[in-house]
């Protein structure tokens, strides 16, 4: 029992060790469902134990990366970033990036937006 625990504490502390004090969480996209005319708003929280800004917090939507913005500057509390547009019919997978300051790094899926045209009644 005690060696199955030392190997996965092996395999998982890396892991922890690499990601740092910073943090996205919460992705959220909405709404659902959307067609080409729909503006989709996807946003995400960035949280720094360290208390650091954000050189970045951006969505990558396929092939393009945008830019998102967040209202305050409570980044221990964690920071709402938020981006909208509208899309073309398809599926988009979405991930969140960021890079703090101090040069950690997060990212988190948001899954994959289909995109899809109304048919015509």
């Amino acid at each position: 029992m005690l060696v199955a625990v030392i190997l996965v504490l092996g395999m998982v502390w890396p892991a922890v060790a690499a990601a740092g004090p910073t943090r996205l969480s919460a992705p959220s996209v909405s709404p659902s469902p959307v067609t080409p005319t729909t503006t989709v708003t996807f946003e995400v929280t960035y949280r720094s134990l360290e208390g650091s800004p954000p050189d970045f917090v951006r969505v990558v939507l396929g092939a393009a990366t945008y830019e998102m913005s967040g209202a305050g500057e409570t980044w221990k509390a964690g920071v709402q970033f938020s981006f909208s547009r509208q899309l073309a019919a398809g599926s988009h997978p979405v991930l969140f990036v960021t890079r703090s300051r101090d040069k950690f790094a997060d990212a988190i899926s948001g899954g994959i937006l289909v995109v899809t045209t109304p048919t015509p009644t």
